[in-house]
């Protein structure tokens, strides 16, 4: 239930009851994966299932305007083996670590057929995987890019020999060319004709003509405010004859995004609050592309939020194919729990390629309404990446999802629907947990099911091991955090509630912990969450240490907003004794302030003052920015002097922001950088 005071134009709002993040549309049947299927639990996988060796191919090309480039640096794919007995890394040998696999293809960002349509297409920003239409039941041939490529849409000219991305920096349009299917860079390709939609699209606008010149769909997001949603957009659908003669409007209803589609609540008795109505209102999905079929029988929408578009991947987005004579709904695929990124018709009309975020694809046959095949051959972006204990296999969480791989050659052993997991430090066992409050204990060498534990009433937050591997303590949106003996299963205690008033309105409520860690030789659990506010427990009673609750920001995404903006980002420096809630530390035994971080002196420009460090302590790798973007630089690790750079992808003519972090197997002979795309690349000495 919700209350709403209006206070001298200020609009406050108080929901007290915990809202569902889910939302309610029904989806259409999740592509194939070519991997392992998803949403299925495996009770019993005694070997791997790998995928056919993902080296790039080279498919049969007619034209001679420039030379194919001879490969001189192979990256082993998924499910080819990595070369074994690799040394430690070390200060002894650092400079002869070498990137050596690269496992995943990246998010796709477009998909279209050829124009004779014997093959489509699934591109990311980093090569393209090339479907034959008389072969579905082979892998895709994988053509890396010379130099990656962000873009918002792509074209094939009308002989299919090169393609153009267009992307935006802002101002203007700004096309890059490539030749298909090698994938090389051209300087110049505008002189080529294109086969591009008859379309004007901006600000929020679309006007597209249908190839038989009879009709022209138009849509707009318009701005009126409709209280009973609580919104001021809707989306405007209509379209036109050519003499500008209204023939219909579109009778489905685009579905709203409402402020808890978007966001979960905020404490466990206050699900929001903002002085800014503007803040909490409904969104309009509205087509932010549309193209008819080549005969202008149909046409198809992609429908997003412009008004949550945050980056090039898509959250809110759905198609939905339409009757061109009438109107009439003829499907619809995608949808807020599974969006689509991008879609095309095949030459003759009758297909759909649909690409989704998660990285599979679809081909929809539109006359029976029906997916005729799914593939699962690009990947979403990394969410968190850990390595089990023996560095054997790799588990990486993508959205609600967690891989298990093995580190010997990056193919799939199981995946798992989750929104949260642990890796315990002893053993070879992972916990995962689920959206309806549910713990399972996973064997990674079997698959098998060692326990299931229903721990909490409502969605998981975060799962920790302790470091001795006996005890699990686990957060949940019920606002229990408890900790739970690993062997048995049984609940040995629950942690202090926390309540704090985070907008001094007289309105406490008890916070989430989205964040688990037990501290290392220390009685203690810290945990993070709700306005940014810390807390840790005694491991032993549950008992409250200390909380630090975080002041507001004053400025968010750089900017000054009206609704308060709190810490999201805590860092645990058991090295030190000391943590840091943004960039403010604390000390970690009784959480007094110290003062705010300070880069060192000595730090080289444009590398990040931590990451992962050698075995033998002596060698540092971070995150390359600015002038070692797209690098790993290579630091001492004790006076912090330069050692080198590792170059991680070839400099693009886009703006592109390569690395999201590093990781170092336990065994210090393995690392491994993900990138924003989702790939995982792979470093070894050689």
């Amino acid at each position: 239930m919700s209350t709403i005071f209006r206070l001298t134009g200020i609009l406050v709002i108080f929901v007290s009851i915990v809202a569902s993040c889910t939302p309610a549309n029904d989806i259409p049947p999740t592509a194939v994966d070519v991997e392992k299927p998803v949403n299925v639990l495996p009770t019993r996988t005694e070997s791997p299932t790998i995928v056919p060796s993902e080296t790039a191919s080279k498919p049969p090309v007619e034209y001679t305007d420039t030379p194919a480039p001879t490969p001189t640096d192979v990256l082993a794919m998924i499910g080819t083996p990595l070369p074994s007995g690799s040394e430690i890394i070390s200060t002894n040998n650092y400079t002869r670590l070498k990137r050596i696999g690269q496992w995943g293809r990246g998010s796709i960002l477009g998909v279209v057929f050829t124009p004779d349509g014997k093959s489509f297409v699934a591109v990311s920003e980093m090569g393209w995987s090339i479907y034959s239409t008389d072969a579905l039941d082979q892998p895709p041939q994988w053509v890396p890019f010379d130099k990656p490529v962000l873009f918002n849409e792509f074209y094939f000219n009308k002989d299919g020999t090169m393609v153009k991305f267009v992307g935006s920096d802002h101002t203007s349009d700004v096309g890059y060319f490539k030749y298909y299917p090698y994938g090389e860079s051209n300087a110049g390709g505008d002189e080529k004709e294109w086969i591009m939609p008859d379309d004007i699209g901006e600000n929020n606008k679309i006007i597209l003509y249908s190839p038989t010149g009879t009709k022209i769909f138009k849509s707009t997001l318009a701005y009126e405010f409709n209280e009973e949603i609580f919104s001021e957009e809707k989306s405007v659908r209509e379209m036109y004859d050519t003499a500008g003669n209204l023939l219909y409007q579109l009778r489905d209803d685009a579905p709203y995004v409402t402020y808890s589609d978007r966001n979960g609540p905020e404490g466990c008795d206050l699900s929001v609050f903002s002085p800014c109505g503007n803040a909490l209102m409904s969104v309009a999905t509205t087509p932010v592309k549309a193209l008819f079929s080549s005969d202008g029988s149909t046409f198809a929408a992609l429908y997003d939020a412009p008004s949550l578009s945050s980056g090039i991947m898509r959250a809110f987005s759905y198609i939905r194919i339409y009757d061109s004579a009438n109107g009439d709904l003829l499907g619809s695929l995608g949808g807020f729990t599974k969006p689509v990124q991008n879609f095309g018709y095949s030459p003759d009309g009758k297909l759909l390629v649909v690409g989704f975020v998660d990285g599979s694809l679809a081909l929809w046959d539109i006359k029976s309404a029906k997916m005729v095949f799914g593939a699962r051959h690009m990947n979403a972006p990394v969410w968190k990446v850990i390595y089990s204990h023996d560095s054997k296999y790799l588990v990486i969480q993508r959205a609600e999802e967690v891989e298990v791989r093995l580190t010997t050659t990056g193919a799939l052993l199981y995946r798992f629907d989750a929104v949260s997991f642990a890796v315990s430090p002893l053993k070879n066992l992972l916990a995962l947990g689920d959206t309806e409050g549910n713990i399972q204990i996973r064997d990674m060498n079997t698959g098998q099911s060692v326990r299931g534990i229903d721990a909490h009433e409502d969605r998981i937050y975060s799962i920790a091991f302790s470091q001795d591997g006996y005890y699990l303590a686990s957060s949940g949106k019920d606002c229990d955090i408890k900790l739970w003996e690993l062997e048995s299963g049984k609940l040995l205690h629950h942690f202090e509630e926390t309540t704090v008033d985070a907008y001094e309105i007289d309105r406490p409520s008890r916070i989430f912990s989205t964040y688990l860690e037990f501290i290392p030789g220390k009685n203690m659990l810290v945990g993070f969450g709700s306005w940014g506010t810390v807390v840790n427990w005694n491991v032993n009673s549950g008992a409250t240490n200390y909380v630090i609750q975080s002041d507001a920001l004053e400025y968010y995404g750089g900017m000054v907003t009206l609704k308060p903006h709190f810490p999201e980002f805590l860092d645990v420096d058991v090295a030190n004794n000391r943590f840091y809630i943004n960039e403010i530390g604390f000390n970690l035994d009784i959480g007094e302030n110290i003062g705010k971080y300070k880069l060192p002196a000595n730090l080289p420009e444009g590398c990040a003052p931590a990451g992962p460090i050698s075995s033998d302590g002596q060698v540092m790798f971070t995150r390359g920015y600015k002038k070692h973007e797209g690098e790993i630089c290579i630091l001492n690790a004790q006076t912090l002097d330069f050692l080198g750079e590792i170059y991680i992808a070839p400099k693009s003519d886009t703006s592109i922001e390569w690395v999201d972090w590093l990781y170092l197997s336990p065994d210090g002979r393995q690392l491994i950088v993900t990138v924003g795309s989702g790939i995982v690349y792979v470093y070894q000495i050689v």
